[in-house]
């Protein structure tokens, strides 16, 4: 787990001035605000990045032999300009990904990694953490989309309430089942 996603969180919270529940993307005190379908495409879109630089890195290392290697001395020139354009090649054929999301390969790393911007602030997540961040928007999504069913069906001021109570209630379960 990186350093980054420990302090990367998801939430589900009720807007006092729209009167609907949105999905908060939190990362160092910084927020991002998503209605439900925005979530969802955030999430699905961090899901086809983790899988695209997966691929791309993949493709990367078997052209330059990396495993064979240790760093980026000695690979030939014409070697190195090959795998390059073929990543070309790839990324045009590739389907567009939501603003704010990118895979990359790491130079310095020789790994995959999806970079997301948050709040004009740019993090870079490994592909696990990615995968993990993109499920938990996912699953905010949809706790969205049934809490705003329920509270678009109740019209008394007492139920709008409850509805942010178990709101609520339901990230303290699950923040409490993370630790």
């Amino acid at each position: 787990m990186t350093e980054e996603f420990e302090n990367l969180r998801v939430e589900t919270r009720t807007s006092e001035f729209a009167n609907e529940v949105l999905v908060l993307e939190i990362w160092k005190g910084f927020v991002c605000l998503y209605n439900p379908v925005e979530a969802r495409n955030r999430g699905v879109g961090i899901l086809q990045s983790v899988a695209y630089a997966d691929s791309e890195a993949a493709i990367f290392k078997a052209l330059v032999g990396l495993d064979e290697r240790k760093g980026f001395g000695g690979i030939p020139k014409k070697t190195m300009q090959l795998a390059i354009t073929a990543l070309q090649v790839v990324r045009k054929q590739r389907q567009p990904l939501p603003e704010g999301i990118n895979p990359i390969f790491g130079f310095s790393t020789q790994q995959p990694l999806v970079d997301l911007i948050i709040n004009s602030h740019k993090i870079s997540l490994d592909l696990d953490t990615a995968r993990t961040h993109a499920l938990h928007l996912l699953e905010a999504a949809e706790a969205a989309v049934s809490d705003n069913f329920f509270l678009n069906q109740l019209v008394i001021e007492e139920w709008r309430d409850l509805m942010t109570e178990m709101s609520g209630y339901r990230q303290k379960q699950w923040l409490e089942a993370l630790l």
